[in-house]
């Protein structure tokens, strides 16, 4: 019984990371909007909140760039530099972010200002847009989306704050929504929460709502905003 067990356990993870790397081709989902998004002649990118790097990870099966990861967790970041996601991995608070103006073509903060206190939020896109030469994007979800850490996971997990597309847009990001408002807004259907037999049904679920909430990302469970500054730093 134990043997089965782990061998379904086995095949669920290596479904799961299946599913993670090939998240960026799938039509409307939140990393292949990203990946849409990415200005292809950038060089660099800075991933602020990078995590263990799972996002970047399927990035960098498409196309290679020069990766550097932020992160204050540092396990996080020793995943991530093991498992070869980052050429780079810098240890740091976001708030405090070390680099230089116009240091890097791309910086990114997927899922990651929802965790931090609006005031300091707003402090960060102000900084990312200092750092970046060409291009700012980040994932947020839209609205009310409570979280807290689980067991073992970083205590930084908890989400502080919440946003509108309206926000971004008045900053002059183009918003693209993705996935199921209604979802969103209950940790109880968090994939975090959820029975793993599951995930994959909510998954299915959220992207059949995407191509509807593209264009209206106020609908969405959550967004991609993206923030062009080629032409003010030429």
């Amino acid at each position: 019984m134990l043997k089965k067990h782990n061998v379904r356990s086995r095949l669920l993870d290596k479904m799961a990371q299946f599913a993670l790397d090939k998240r960026s081709y799938i039509p409307f989902w939140n990393l292949n909007i990203v990946w849409r998004s990415l200005d292809k002649k950038g060089e660099s990118i800075l991933d602020v909140g990078c995590g263990t790097g799972i996002s970047m990870r399927a990035i960098l099966k498409r196309k290679r760039f020069y990766a550097t990861g932020a992160d204050i967790y540092r396990p996080n970041l020793e995943d991530g530099k093991e498992h070869g996601h980052f050429d780079e991995c810098i240890q740091c608070d976001v708030r405090l972010l070390p680099f230089k103006k116009k240091s890097f073509d791309i910086v990114l903060a997927l899922e990651v200002i929802e965790h931090l206190e609006k005031d300091e939020a707003l402090c960060l896109l102000k900084e990312m847009e200092a750092i970046a030469r060409k291009q700012i994007i980040l994932s947020t979800p839209v609205g009310i989306c409570p979280q807290k850490p689980l067991e073992g996971e970083s205590p930084y997990e908890e989400h502080r704050s919440y946003w509108n597309p309206v926000h971004f847009k008045g900053m002059g990001y183009t918003v693209r929504g993705c996935g199921f408002g209604y979802m969103s807004g209950s940790e109880f259907l968090s994939p975090r929460r959820l029975p793993r037999f599951l995930i994959p049904l909510r998954h299915l679920v959220w992207l059949l709502a995407s191509p509807l909430v593209y264009f209206l990302p106020r609908l969405a469970g959550g967004m991609v905003c993206t923030k062009h500054l080629a032409s003010r730093n030429s």
